[in-house]
């Protein structure tokens, strides 16, 4: 089986691969993966997005604007900043495994140094927990996973 992506055919087996897109600014990097999504999507392949730059809002409503675009899809907001984010991380985390749907993690508007570890939480989390074949999109992810890490953002890339 292929995910038909255009002019692109990726064989379906290449859902739980690693993937790089990679171009300047602008030119339809957050598209491209929304697409890829899409397809995952129709071909019943489960995914995760990690969205902090608020690029994937057009999965969650149809056309129209007023209408659900994907049922199965639950979109969990920046509210998870709070004592209980770790508890409420791995509840949805788990949530999302045994339903075996797929959810965009929706960051925007909070602070990176909140963000940084509510990721790798979840990131961490679905890696202990799931077994089935799923794609996981991190948008931004020069911002999650840095080549360098300098100063304070140590705590959050060198935790055990």
């Amino acid at each position: 089986m292929r995910i038909n992506l255009g002019s692109i055919e990726i064989p379906i087996n290449r859902s739980t691969k690693t993937f790089a897109i990679l171009a300047k600014r602008g030119v339809g990097k957050s598209y491209a993966e929304v697409v890829l999504a899409e397809e995952f999507h129709k071909d019943n392949v489960p995914f995760m997005g990690f969205d902090p730059i608020d690029a994937w809002w057009g999965l969650r409503l149809a056309k129209d604007g007023k209408n659900k675009a994907y049922p199965s899809l639950c979109s969990a907001l920046s509210t998870l900043i709070s004592p209980w984010r770790e508890i409420w991380v791995k509840r949805i985390a788990h949530a999302i495994v045994q339903e075996n749907v797929s959810c965009v993690i929706a960051t925007f508007g909070m602070p990176k140094v909140a963000q940084r570890p509510l990721i790798a939480e979840f990131a961490e989390e679905l890696l202990n927990i799931n077994n089935l074949p799923r794609h996981i999109f991190i948008e931004e992810a020069h911002e999650f996973v840095p080549q360098r890490v300098f100063g304070a953002l140590g705590k959050t890339f060198n935790r055990q």
